[in-house]
């Protein structure tokens, strides 16, 4: 995998195969990055029907009220657990 890799980049004696080696890496995560990036969902739903709603779908709202509701109900279960016990 990606250690595999990095050994590979470290003990090759070319300097310039190196560099090309480090390059191809750099570019994969970035490209990576840009693929997986904050905006992603966004893009995605600049398409979406619910755009055109009488109240449009606002995914950075929907995307916060999920995750306060899956941290309620973390909260929830550890005080289940601490009461059991």
């Amino acid at each position: 995998g990606l250690g595999a890799y990095l050994a590979m980049i470290f003990y090759l004696r070319l300097w310039w195969l190196q560099i090309i080696l480090f390059l191809f890496l750099f570019a994969g995560f970035s490209l990576y990055g840009l693929m997986r990036g904050k905006g992603n969902n966004l893009k995605k739903c600049s398409k979406c029907p619910l755009q055109s709603a009488e109240i449009p779908c606002d995914p950075v709202k929907n995307t916060k009220i999920k995750i306060r509701k899956i941290n309620e109900l973390v909260a929830t279960q550890l005080k289940k657990k601490k009461s059991s016990k």
